[in-house]
């Protein structure tokens, strides 16, 4: 009996010997399943993450996305992408995160990003039938262009840049020629920029406020990491650097304190890493900034007496403004990447019999937010395509410029800082009011209350409104005779027939009353309805006399050297971005 009972217990224990070693058995087996699947996911999840680049180099080239979907499976296929596999390639936009904003959105523009999906039938070894394993990788590649518009410009010659230098900065250079040339010709990444000064980020590079002489620096460290400058370039710079006063400092991105070195146009400040900017702009810009342009306060000139008051500003040479950024428009139809410069900015605000009685009764006689520029020019890189060879790759740069341009808005005081866009006349102005109790009785305004808009007219050469303004093209190859191209408004005999047509189609509508908060718009009384045949008949009588007078003016001008509303486009680089990995 007790031998059955060993035996009973015997046979249960190899029992549960036998059940814990299948146990273990099936853990190892599924162990290698699972790691076989484990494998496989890494493996597509490679060739994903490669075929998303190789498409996001090649999005900016002329085919466009079917380049990219052809070079993305080109790439999968090339690194082992197995026969079974399958392969989705979608093209689109990719901006940094944004609250209410997609960070990949198939149908934005420009093209700038890939996304690649593969997917693969594995087979279970030993635990059942086969699963699908997926894997997918999101990479952008954003072509970058550098570019400065100025409305003034500098000869290539030692002794005027010498001349503007040494007055800029209070030095004593006497630079060759050649040496010039050379500064014109290098081109220095703000990756390398922000390394040289420290900075951690973009985004940090353009918080900093440097010394000139610590930016002639870090030029030189910059050019030294690369190894893509002459002793010549560097020397010189050397020179600046030992030689300017140190009290000359500058912001290197725009701040409310007053106008940066850079003018930066991308929605992720870290996409212009690889950005190039020639080290001569670089130097002139820095010069003139730090020489102080801040708008200077000319209201104490302009005291009117005890019931007027004013107050003014006035900018006048504005340096070159550098911008860097990718081509095109946001959603709101506003330009990427743009520059504005001008050689007068005047902002003039004058209120006259301004009074407050114990807050019951207020009241403005006059109230007139004025802007006015000379010599304007606005720039907006439109788009850029890169190829194979720099000759080739073209960046499209729009420009509006003009003799002089005049607002009208209480959003008229925003100007004088501007260095990204044209004139910013957006609201109406309110001339003047009274309200009782707060409440709003009276009101006289100039301008359109819905939409809003002031008054703003301009003597220039650019398109008409609304339509495409006009384009300059540009190669990437540097020192080719495309880099400087010019416009000016020396057909002042047409200029003046659109600035008559801006302000007969503004007038009747201009002026409106505004009684308990309804706006009655003046220019429906008959006097102007009356009127308004009239004055469009003598503006089209004028036009082709005006127009005609041109065949005069233009040689004219340029017999004696003379370019009224200049301005110049400088393209700098463009650099065709190299793939990142987003997702």
């Amino acid at each position: 009996m007790q031998r059955a009972r060993a035996h009973r217990v015997q046979r249960g224990a190899i029992a549960v010997t036998a059940a814990l070693w299948l146990a273990v058995a099936v853990a190892a087996l599924g162990a290698l399943d699972v790691g076989n699947v484990f494998l496989a996911r890494r493996q597509l999840q490679r060739t994903a993450d490669m075929a998303a680049s190789a498409g996001a180099q090649s999005i900016g080239g002329a085919p466009g996305c079917g380049g990219a979907t052809d070079a993305a499976k080109a790439n999968a296929t090339g690194n082992g992408l197995q026969p079974d596999a399958t392969i989705t390639v979608t093209c689109g936009r990719w901006d940094a995160p944004a609250a209410g904003a997609p960070v990949f959105d198939e149908d934005g523009t420009p093209l700038n990003a890939v996304q690649v999906d593969v997917a693969r039938q594995i087979p279970y070894l030993f635990l059942g039938p086969s699963r699908t394993v997926h894997a997918s990788a999101t990479a952008k590649a954003v072509n970058i262009g550098t570019f400065a518009v100025a409305t003034s410009t500098a000869t290539l010659s030692g002794g005027v840049l010498n001349g503007l230098l040494n007055s800029l900065l209070g030095t004593n250079l006497s630079l060759g020629v050649l040496t010039f040339q050379n500064l014109a010709s290098t081109r220095i990444k703000l990756g390398d920029l922000a390394t040289a000064l420290n900075a951690g980020s973009i985004d940090q590079l353009l918080k900093m406020n440097v010394s000139v002489a610590d930016l002639a620096h870090a030029m030189v460290s910059a050019l030294d990491a690369s190894g893509t400058a002459s002793a010549d370039v560097t020397s010189a710079l050397a020179t600046i650097a030992a030689t300017v006063p140190a009290g000359l400092k500058l912001n290197l991105g725009n701040s409310g304190s007053g106008n940066g070195l850079f003018a930066l146009g991308l929605t992720d400040p870290q996409g212009a890493l690889s950005a190039q900017v020639s080290a001569l702009d670089m130097l002139m810009a820095a010069a003139q900034i730090a020489n102080g342009t801040s708008a200077i306060d000319v209201s104490p000139v302009l005291n009117l007496g005890a019931l007027a008051n004013v107050s003014a500003r006035l900018v006048v040479t504005q340096p070159p403004v550098i911008a860097v950024g990718e081509a095109g428009v946001d959603a709101n139809g506003v330009a990427r990447t743009s520059a504005h410069a001008a050689q007068v900015r005047l902002y003039v605000n004058l209120r006259i019999g301004n009074f407050n009685v114990l807050g019951l009764v207020s009241a403005g006689v006059l109230n007139l937010p004025l802007y006015i520029e000379v010599g304007d020019a606005t720039a907006s890189l439109q788009s850029t395509q890169c190829t194979g060879a720099r000759q080739t790759s073209i960046s499209k740069i729009g420009v509006q410029w003009g003799a002089a341009a005049v607002c009208v808005s209480n959003a008229a005081v925003l100007n004088p800082s501007n260095t990204t866009q044209p004139v910013n006349c957006s609201q109406p102005a309110s001339v003047a009011s009274l309200s009782v109790l707060g409440y709003p009785l009276l009101g006289v305004g100039l301008g359109n209350p819905s939409p809003p808009a002031g008054v703003q007219v301009a003597l220039r050469a650019s398109s008409p409104a609304g339509a495409t303004p006009p384009t300059l093209n540009f190669n990437a190859q540097p020192g080719d005779a495309d880099d400087y191209q010019s416009v000016n408004t020396n057909a002042l005999g047409s200029a003046s027939a659109g600035l008559l047509g801006q302000v007969i189609t503004q007038l009747p509508n201009a002026l409106y009353l505004s009684v308990g908060g309804v706006n009655v718009r003046l220019g429906n009384l008959g006097i102007y309805v009356a009127l308004a045949p009239i004055l469009n008949g003598a503006v089209d009588a004028l036009k082709p006399a005006l127009s005609q007078l041109d065949t005069l003016l233009v040689p004219l001008l340029q017999a004696l050297g003379v370019q009224v509303g200049l301005a110049t486009v400088h393209d700098i680089a463009l650099s065709c971005g190299e793939a990142q990995l987003v997702n």
